[in-house]
């Protein structure tokens, strides 16, 4: 009977060992999701930084889609953002700064990095050097270059207008865009001008006096 007991009381034990260790698990597993979200930031590289530029071939119209006209977007690695949409700027030249990213702002860019492929150097383009590629006839030429973790590495994308193709670096440019506050309509129909009013008469009319009569020279005596 005594022997009974003991082994009764080992499995009791080992009962409840084995359902701590089942209740431990999930708690393990919300502290690393607790982890991840007190440091969104922490996959972020300290030096990222990026340059995108569009180009589109001969024959492609004016399009709707911000990622299917001309464009060049620089990130610095201080999170300064330069870009020009519509008119690319000559080659060599960065666009002007356009504002400065946060690090919250940086951190979802490099998601969209990873999410779209282009977040390794084992993964990128070995065509030399891409900046020099242009864009057949009817299509859209991107061409990017990523810098983190102290490697630098290129892509070049081609897709044809008014398509779902290379969605990964559509969606780049996309993100791109909107932080430099580029619209999806050309400029030129989405152009606000002042509109001026007409507020009527001087409300101060009354209170300016007339201008003094200059005094002649020379007066009668």
């Amino acid at each position: 009977m005594l022997r009974s007991a003991s082994l009764l009381l080992v499995l009791l034990l080992a009962g409840v060992g084995f359902a701590s260790g089942c209740a431990s698990s999930p708690s393990a597993v919300e502290s690393a999701n607790t982890a991840l979200s007190a440091d969104p930031l922490g996959a972020l590289p300290r030096d990222f930084s990026m340059e995108l530029e569009v180009e589109i071939g001969r024959g492609v119209e004016v399009s709707g889609r911000v990622e299917e006209r001309p464009g060049v977007y620089v990130l610095l690695a201080d999170g300064s953002l330069h870009a020009e949409t519509e008119v690319a700027p000559p080659k060599g030249k960065r666009p002007a700064r356009v504002r400065r990213l946060s690090q919250e702002q940086e951190s979802d860019l490099w998601r969209i990095v990873m999410d779209g492929g282009f977040g390794s150097h084992t993964q990128s383009d070995s065509l030399g050097n891409v900046w020099m590629e242009t864009p057949s006839a009817g299509t859209i030429l991107v061409k990017v270059r990523i810098s983190a973790n102290g490697k630098r590495w290129c892509f070049l994308r081609q897709y044809a207008p008014s398509t779902e193709e290379e969605r990964g670096v559509r969606r780049l440019t996309r993100a791109l865009a909107s932080l430099a506050w580029a619209s999806d309509e050309p400029l030129a129909e989405t152009a606000e001008f002042p509109v001026r009013y007409d507020l009527g008469p001087d409300p101060y009319a009354t209170l300016k006096s007339a201008a003094p009569a200059r005094a002649g020279v020379g007066g009668a005596s």
